[in-house]
């Protein structure tokens, strides 16, 4: 005679599976009792407190006994977070000057693009030409690209820039005002202005 297996109802299962979900919260909670008031305190702040404190970098807590808490930031500042506040205080320094100051062994490169008129501050290396003007300020991290074409050398004494950018050919160049017959016939002196315009 075949033995039969007893049907388990599908409640009994649920029933188990709801079972197995409340031990291990039961736990969770067990092993890290103190989280549980620790995020309810961070995300209540009185009005004074949040009133009192402005957005600041995150720094690293000086050590205590009391365990870090996410969102710390809402609470008022004692005295060892003051020069915390006071930094935060401080205004930002500009982004970009429009007009560059220079040292002694640098120039001013302008470009003007369709984009619109742009001036750098670019380093004076020796042997420098109003071409590889454009070489040192990529390399300086001023512009994006640039591409030289030296072919033009042997007959033109001169090599040409094909590309300044995201704009290709059509570049002109004037020194201090002056456009020369080709950008290696020039070499600027400290302070002096180097312009490429897209036409």
């Amino acid at each position: 005679m075949a033995l039969r297996r007893p049907k388990i109802k599908l409640t009994t299962i649920l029933t188990f599976a709801a079972g197995a979900v409340l031990v291990a919260g039961a736990a969770v909670l067990a092993q890290a009792p103190h989280r549980a008031a620790e995020v309810a305190n961070a995300t209540r702040a009185t009005p004074a407190a949040t009133s009192a404190v402005t957005p600041a970098p995150v720094v690293a807590p000086a050590a205590t006994s009391q365990p870090a808490v996410a969102g710390a930031a809402t609470q008022a500042p004692s005295a060892s977070s003051a020069p915390v506040a006071k930094l935060a205080a401080q205004p930002a320094a500009p982004a970009a000057t429009p007009a560059p100051t220079l040292a002694a062994d640098t120039i001013t490169l302008t470009l003007i693009d369709p984009d619109g008129t742009f001036h750098y501050t670019v380093r004076l290396l020796p042997g420098t030409d109003a071409c590889s003007v454009l070489i040192q300020a990529k390399n300086e991290g001023k512009i994006s690209f640039v591409d030289i074409d030296y072919s033009y050398l042997a007959t033109l004494h001169s090599a040409y820039v094909r590309q300044i950018n995201s704009y290709a050919n059509n570049w002109t160049v004037k020194l201090n005002g002056v456009s020369p017959k080709g950008c290696s016939l020039v070499s600027p002196q400290p302070n002096d202005n180097v312009t490429w315009r897209y036409q």
